[in-house]
């Protein structure tokens, strides 16, 4: 089954997660322990059988490989999903600082990465201007969320050279 074929499929189905492809997660969530409660319920959705996404954060990867840096903990995982979403919370954007610089030179930030601002008093830094800020103050946010990490495929396209496209980011 090609990617075209796996996206109908996962519109008939209902599945909102996209085939994984080269990747080896869909999303990798990008947290501060003290967001930990929110991230977990946020996990938790996003794998559910009806979102189907597969996940993975920097604790993960950080406790598999105890001689890696959270920094390179979170490259790392950055490299391996489809979209990185920073949940973004005063203390995540100070741990995001310390790893920004390594990040920057290895990553086109504003295409991988989505932002969901818990806060709408956060300043972002610039470093994240190009991505999907998607903030949790709005009433739809869930759905721009899901929107941001795998846009919905319209079936009523005539080329299938658009199945799967994200225009912009």
């Amino acid at each position: 089954m090609d990617f075209y074929e796996d996206e109908v499929v996962n519109y008939a189905t209902g599945i909102r997660a996209p085939p994984l492809g080269d990747a080896l997660y869909h999303i990798f969530l990008f947290w501060h322990r003290n967001d930990r409660e929110f991230s977990d319920q946020l996990i938790e959705r996003l794998q559910c059988a009806r979102n189907a996404f597969k996940c993975c954060s920097q604790y993960d990867i950080y406790k598999s490989d105890g001689d890696m840096t959270l920094c390179q903990s979170i490259l790392s995982g950055v490299k391996y999903c489809s979209k990185a979403l920073l949940i973004a919370s005063w203390d995540s954007l100070e741990l995001w600082r310390e790893c920004e610089e390594a990040i920057n030179e290895e990553l086109d930030i504003g295409r991988k990465f989505v932002v969901l601002q818990l806060n709408p008093q956060l300043d972002l830094p610039t470093s994240l201007s190009e991505c999907n800020v998607v903030s949790i103050k709005d009433d739809d946010w869930w759905m721009k969320l899901l929107d941001s990490l795998a846009p919905v495929v319209h079936l009523s396209s005539t080329s299938p050279s658009l199945a799967g496209v994200n225009p912009g980011k």
